[in-house]
């Protein structure tokens, strides 16, 4: 099959959804698959390259608002589709902007199958689409032959659009196995060491933009709480740092028991060093840094995230799953963890189960490609 990705951002530029689509295309790839990314060229990358073995094609991008990046792109995106009609059969998208009908379009005009993986829910939990030029993204998803969809609650959505009677599927992220893997006890300390984490602390951690979306707020309040009568208490905060200074200052010299690393490549590492995972975010597509601490045997405490908690975690089960936004249930859940050495093993061991059974990011892959080749079966139907 030949396959191109249409993404916003893609490696080396960060974003969590671009690290995971790059999974899948190196292994698509690995599998005998011919794979193309077009992505827009920031800063000094160069135009073209390969990334272990995936094609990465970057095309202009132009203006600082982002309804004209948006454009330039999708007209760059478009042309480039154009310029390499006969190296993909399917087109795939990973957001569906006000301009994303442009390339749409032109792979649709040349006989190509069109995806979008729907990545994150939306404010409406019933719609796809969202704001004045609403009826653009329509335009667009329109011209989607299938979708992918990351997680159960995305179904309401498509049902909104009226969109249920086009090919879909629920397939989830998936992990490596191997890089995200419960450590031994001299790694823990080895890491540990490495962090500035003492041996008996209680370590809790959070992977991911530190911004509002995700919660930033919340986990500097339910960890003041905490630290203030637990002292094993330490917090590791891996991403981005835009936690507005007042919450920050609210920690006052409980400041000194956490650790920002910014962005970090050695997130598979630094989990080791955990013992609880807390995601109080307010809306997820399906959030890879959950199944990654699970697969590393650190059990995680996260919000609803308007319902997507609910395909990963079974609450009390293998984490905790926390209704609304009240501090003292995620605490709850926190001391739980503490003070249950129990309870505290089994969770890690049906944590890292789990992803094992559902995420394994090799068999998630060969059922996108099941998706991909179901889609194309349909081409002669058309």
């Amino acid at each position: 099959m030949r396959i191109c990705f249409i993404h916003r951002k893609y490696l080396p530029v960060f974003s969590g959804a671009a690290i995971r689509s790059h999974e899948q295309a190196r292994l698509l790839k690995k599998w005998g698959n011919e794979v193309l990314v077009i992505t827009p060229r920031y800063d000094d990358l160069r135009r073209e390259e390969e990334i272990d073995g995936v094609k990465v094609v970057r095309t202009w991008v132009w203006g600082k608002h982002p309804l004209i990046q948006n454009l330039s792109f999708s007209l760059s995106s478009a042309r480039e589709i154009l310029r390499r009609k006969k190296e993909c059969e399917i087109i795939q998208v990973f957001s569906m902007e006000v301009f994303t009908f442009i390339p749409l379009l032109v792979a649709k005009l040349f006989g190509k199958k069109t995806i979008y993986q729907i990545t994150l829910m939306k404010p409406d939990p019933g719609s796809l689409t969202w704001g004045k030029l609403a009826f653009m993204m329509k335009w667009g998803l329109k011209l989607v032959d299938g979708f992918l969809l990351l997680s159960t609650p995305m179904v309401r959505a498509l049902k909104g659009e009226g969109l249920m009677g086009k090919p879909h599927k629920v397939i989830p992220n998936g992990t490596d196995l191997e890089k995200y893997s419960p450590p031994t006890e001299d790694e823990r300390e080895k890491i540990r060491k490495e962090l500035g984490i003492l041996p008996d602390v209680f370590c809790i951690c959070f992977v991911g933009d530190l911004i509002r979306r995700k919660g930033a707020d919340m986990i500097v309040e339910i960890f003041r709480k905490f630290a203030e009568t637990e002292p094993r208490a330490f917090l590791l905060l891996m991403g981005r740092n835009n936690i507005e200074a007042e919450h920050m200052e609210a920690l006052g010299i409980l400041r000194e028991r956490v650790i920002f690393t910014g962005f970090t490549s050695k997130v598979d590492e630094y989990l080791k060093a955990c013992d609880v995972l807390l995601f109080p975010s307010r809306r997820e597509g399906f959030p890879s840094s959950v199944i990654q601490a699970m697969a590393t045997g650190v059990i995680p405490v996260v919000s609803e995230m308007m319902g997507v908690a609910y395909d990963i975690v079974t609450d009390g089960h293998d984490g905790y799953i926390i209704k609304g936004e009240n501090p003292e249930d995620f605490l709850k859940a926190l001391r739980e963890i503490l003070y249950n050495d129990k309870k505290r093993k089994e969770m890690r061991i049906m944590a890292r189960k789990k992803v094992e059974e559902r995420f394994s990011i090799t068999e998630i892959t060969k059922e996108i490609m099941n998706f991909y080749k179901e889609l194309l079966s349909e081409k002669g139907k058309d």
